[in-house]
């Protein structure tokens, strides 16, 4: 008996597989699957375009849908063959509300959209330009660096919507290090509009859409760099300045062997009258460029203003003139304070001994007192001195 339960049961799995294998087969059943990341395209955008309008901004870029019919159908159905389309051709200026249409195989039912309607955001078009960068992406060695020796269009048109035109900076394009050698190459690069953080605008149209990059791989060196600066204003002595002592250049090995040092352009300072940054030009030999591991190339200029230095002078120090035989002058005032003007290197350079105060005191009979105005000098200087308590009460005695 336990036999023949064991034939039954293989019996069983035998016709379950049997009818299986039929229904599949055969009969075909019906079958759902899910397609995700579906691609809405906008279609007849050329007719916004005629009326001088353009997309800026669309509620959804892609569609997951939920689809169904045969198993066998189903299995077999590609992405690629099924498409989200909004058609443009009767949108206006501002927000716009459009049905999506999906377009599927025949015998191919849509069961589900994550999304059924597509705002779609519309502008005045704007046209601008916009200069060219070029950047490389890949590795070299520390000491060697791919550099930019011609681009076949510097600047280039950007058009769009209004909002997306603002937000380029630049027409990006990218060259593969890898293609860069010691022999300067030439080859054809796409651009891309880029905002200010190096994230691609969409929907930006560039004109031209690519252009031709010439490249050479450098190596880098790192030399003198001697700064010719010129000063021939009256305030010269009170200006400094700063530079940076060393250049790092880029060239092949032949070219940078010899040098040692880099002069620059000369640097007219005659005119500059504030605190200022001025950019410094090297002059770079033919086949040797500025690297782009140099930090900063500008010479910092520092206007001082006039400061003052206070010295405080007895009135035994002031110097009389007018004096009258068997008199003694005397001053209401014991100390006088003279403030001098000038640059802090002209300050420094002076002592108490160059300071002189002089009174005249000519007029002033024995047994009278008058006002008497101060005179200030610098011993051999034009600076600028003042002196408080400018006026005083001399009596003769």
């Amino acid at each position: 008996m336990f036999e023949n339960k064991k034939v039954n049961m293989a019996i069983s799995i035998v016709v379950a597989a049997l009818i299986w294998a039929y229904v599949i087969g055969s009969i075909n059943p019906p079958a759902e699957s899910r397609f995700r990341n579906i691609p809405v395209t906008l279609t007849n955008a050329e007719v916004l375009e005629n009326e001088g309008l353009a997309v800026s901004k669309v509620s959804a870029e892609y569609i997951d849908l939920v689809l169904s019919g045969s198993r066998s159908d189903i299995s077999q159905l590609r992405s690629d063959e099924i498409r989200a389309v909004v058609d443009l051709s009767n949108a206006l200026e501002g927000e716009n509300e459009f049905t999506i249409d999906i377009h599927v195989p025949e015998g191919i039912s849509i069961e589900q959209k994550s999304v059924s309607k597509l705002v779609v955001k519309v502008e005045k078009i704007e046209t601008r330009t916009v200069g060219v960068e070029i950047v490389y992406s890949g590795e070299t060695s520390d000491d060697s660096e791919p550099k930019t020796t011609d681009v076949s269009q510097e600047e280039v048109e950007i058009r769009g919507a209004r909002s997306l035109v603002k937000k380029v900076e630049s027409a990006r394009g990218t060259v593969d290090i890898t293609k860069v050698s010691e022999n300067e190459t030439s080859e054809s690069i796409t651009l891309v509009p880029v905002d200010d953080s190096g994230a691609q605008v969409e929907n930006v149209k560039i004109n031209p859409a690519s252009v031709t990059v010439t490249s050479v791989l450098t190596h880098d060196k790192t030399v003198r760099l001697n700064v010719n600066v010129e000063d021939t204003s009256e305030n010269a002595s009170s200006k400094k300045w700063t530079a940076p002592d060393e250049i790092v250049i880029a060239g092949s090995v032949g070219a940078l062997k010899n040098i040692e040092s880099i002069e620059t352009e000369v640097i007219d300072i005659s005119d500059v009258t504030a605190d200022s940054e001025i950019e410094i030009v090297p002059v770079l030999p033919e086949g040797v460029y500025l690297s782009d591991k140099n930090s900063s190339l500008v010479l910092e200029v520092t206007v001082e203003g006039d400061t003052e230095e206070t010295f405080t002078i007895a009135d035994s120090d002031i110097k009389l003139t007018g004096v009258a035989d068997q008199v003694v002058y005397h001053f209401s005032e014991g100390t006088f304070n003279v403030t001098v003007l000038g640059s802090r290197d002209e300050l420094d350079a002076l002592t108490k001994d160059d300071v002189l105060l002089v009174a005249d005191v000519s007029g002033i009979r024995k047994g009278e007192s008058a006002e008497v105005t101060l005179a200030v000098s610098i011993r051999g200087s034009e600076l600028s001195a003042s002196v408080s308590p400018e006026t005083v009460t001399v009596k003769a005695e």
